[in-house]
């Protein structure tokens, strides 16, 4: 089993719940910019990647602190 030192943990918590902010902070860029992938513009295909990528990294942060929950009790 994997052991991970609590340092490690709380980086790793805080670098997952701050990597979504990225999506805001890039969106002016973005925004500005004219061009399609697969036939969809560039700010929708955006939009989705960022729904996919938040839903996999709280599955990550929910298996991270249950993890954390077993190992306290």
């Amino acid at each position: 089993m994997l052991v991970i030192s609590d340092m490690k943990v709380q980086k790793l918590r805080l670098a997952l719940i701050l990597i979504p902010y990225t999506f805001i902070a890039i969106l002016p860029i973005i925004n500005v910019i004219r061009i399609d992938i697969i036939g969809v513009p560039l700010l929708w295909f955006w939009a989705f990647i960022w729904v996919v990528l938040t839903a996999i990294i709280i599955s990550i942060l929910y298996l991270v602190e249950s993890r954390e929950e077993k190992k306290i009790v």
